[in-house]
């Protein structure tokens, strides 16, 4: 009994959604502009080909939210309708003029920076913007911290700046959340404040920014603006190597190196290790590009120089150089070198050599001691 209950239930919730959908698609074919944008919507990750023509249809007849919306077809170029900045701009000031905050942020964009169909003016950008943060749209107020604390900007206003800052911060902009965050940590037009910056991480790392999520974690690990708690460290380190936070992940395999907020296990020390190295963000690839791009300044040869003198960069470049080229008994021998003279660097390569056996043999216990040398270089940084 109870079963068929169930199914006359479903049966009962499918009919009431067919005969929505119905209704809707009715009203649309009748000229309804509000029926016109919910059947847009609903198609806009199936067919967006189908969802432009409906918003187009609402947008003719002067439905803001769908001007405004074909105005962000016409921008992003991936959906419907052929990229026009021309119409964009077009179906953004249509929808501004009737009040549609959004749409009225992104004309204050179109004056900022001059697109069709208008020429740029940042006193009508700043007025567009002005009425679109009244209505709380967080872009707009973030623009305008932008524009008052540019020094070179005749309009130039720490005060506003701040004033702004705060305001996108409240409104829920992740970025101007940091940036407040910044502000009370430094002092930065306003009284310097630990406690408050750590308040903002807060609200911009619950919004799943990684750079948050690592400082509020390096807050709790040193116990700054917090009471130091190794164990609530390591669940924001966690979320922000989730989101592939290389510092994040260092962090993680020196936690579970140490024992520090979760038990010791050598094994997910190195597994968060080696993900820190092997992410893409991670900015150690790049160091021999630096020099790459300097060679007029800096040849080969005086590099050579300067490593055989005991520089320990150049003897890590020296390093990565050897590696980039596959001879990785040349690169161990170079990044012992710079490595032993505690370049950071060098540390976090010579540790995955030990680990993938490149140039040396496999040794994880010295890998896992190299990793960890690097990595307690980046806490003294923090």
């Amino acid at each position: 009994m109870e079963q068929t209950n169930n199914n006359q239930k479903k049966t009962n919730a499918e009919h009431k959604a067919s005969s929505t959908r119905s209704s809707i698609w009715q009203r649309a074919e009748q000229g309804d502009p509000r029926a016109q944008v919910q059947l847009g919507m609903r198609y806009e990750n199936t067919d967006p080909y189908e969802a432009s023509k409906w918003y187009k249809a609402a947008a003719e007849q002067g439905y803001a939210q769908a001007q405004y919306l074909l105005g962000l077809y016409y921008y992003e170029n991936d959906y419907g309708v052929e990229k026009s900045m021309r119409e964009a701009g077009k179906w953004f000031r249509k929808a501004a003029e009737q009040g549609w905050g959004n749409a009225q942020f992104w004309l204050g964009e179109w004056y900022m920076c001059g697109y069709p169909p208008v020429k740029k003016n940042e006193k009508l950008a700043v007025r567009w913007y002005k009425k679109a943060a009244k209505q709380q749209d967080e872009e707009a107020a973030y623009s305008l911290y932008f524009y008052y604390g540019d020094s070179e900007n005749s309009d130039y206003d720490p005060k506003k700046s701040f004033y702004w800052l705060k305001l996108a911060a409240q409104y829920g902009q992740a970025e101007a959340q940091k940036s407040l965050a910044m502000s009370y940590l430094y002092g930065e037009n306003v009284e310097k404040s630990m406690t408050k910056a750590v308040e903002w991480f807060k609200k911009a790392a619950l919004q799943n920014d990684e750079e948050a999520q690592y400082q509020l974690g390096c807050y709790y690990y040193f116990g700054d603006g917090v009471k130091q708690d190794y164990s609530k460290a390591v669940e924001w380190f966690i979320k922000a190597a989730d989101n592939e936070n290389v510092e994040a992940c260092q962090f993680l395999g020196h936690c579970y190196y140490k024992g520090l907020g979760v038990r010791k296990n050598h094994c997910k020390a190195l597994e968060w290790f080696v993900k820190a190295h092997n992410l893409p963000k991670q900015e150690y690839h790049h160091i021999g590009v630096l020099y790459e791009n300097e060679d007029e300044k800096v040849s080969l040869d005086d590099l050579m120089e300067k490593a055989k003198q005991g520089d320990s960069g150049a003897q890590c470049i020296i390093g990565l150089r050897y590696y980039a080229n596959q001879k990785m008994d040349e690169a161990y021998k170079w990044l012992c070198l710079s490595a032993e003279q505690n370049f950071m660097s060098a540390q976090q390569y010579l540790g995955y050599c030990y680990y993938a056996g490149l140039g040396v043999n496999k040794d994880e216990s010295k890998a896992l001691k190299w990793f960890d040398k690097a990595t307690i270089q980046l806490l003294e940084l923090e």
